[in-house]
């Protein structure tokens, strides 16, 4: 051991005990933290294996599913607007119905309050000739000491013909 020669330095019973501790050191890396470290990683790989077969199970599922899908949609959508369209012609036929009812009813009201009033004209023309002959056969019995009553009504006819109608 005296000389300086790397190779006499090396000695054997050294080299087997380092080769000892790394090859009992493996053996505990691989028994401590790699065997569970593949362990997970082989069932991690097995549940994205899953997974992906799942993923694509439902892509299936959504691809067949797609066409019928879309022709429900469709069908919806024309029912809706079957539904709206209809709904529509009901409103309006609804609102033709009430607009007409309204104006029957306005023009009802407007043929009584026409009637009313032609009724409530004739009464006081009729009351106004009574006391438009009563005023003549007055003055005409103060002035002429008597009337005739028909040519005292036939006057006031005529009075009532030009200023009330």
């Amino acid at each position: 051991m005296g000389s300086l020669n790397p190779l006499d330095q090396i000695q054997i019973p050294v080299i087997l005990a380092i080769m000892g501790i790394v090859v009992v050191t493996y053996f505990l890396l691989r028994r401590v933290f790699f065997a569970p470290y593949v362990a997970v990683m082989e069932e991690r790989e097995m549940a994205l294996e899953a997974a992906e077969s799942i993923i694509a199970e439902a892509e299936r599922t959504v691809a067949d599913a797609e066409p019928e899908v879309l022709r429900l949609v469709a069908e919806a959508r024309e029912k809706a607007d079957g539904l709206l369209r209809r709904t529509r012609e009901e409103d309006d036929a609804y609102r033709r119905q009430v607009v007409e009812a309204a104006m029957l009813e306005s023009s009802q009201t407007l043929e009584r309050g026409r009637a009313d009033i032609a009724s409530g004209r004739e009464a006081e023309v009729a009351s106004l000739r009574e006391q438009a002959i009563e005023c003549v056969t007055l003055a005409c019995d103060k002035l002429l000491g008597s009337s005739d009553p028909d040519a005292v009504a036939a006057a006031c006819d005529k009075l009532l013909a030009r200023r009330v109608y």
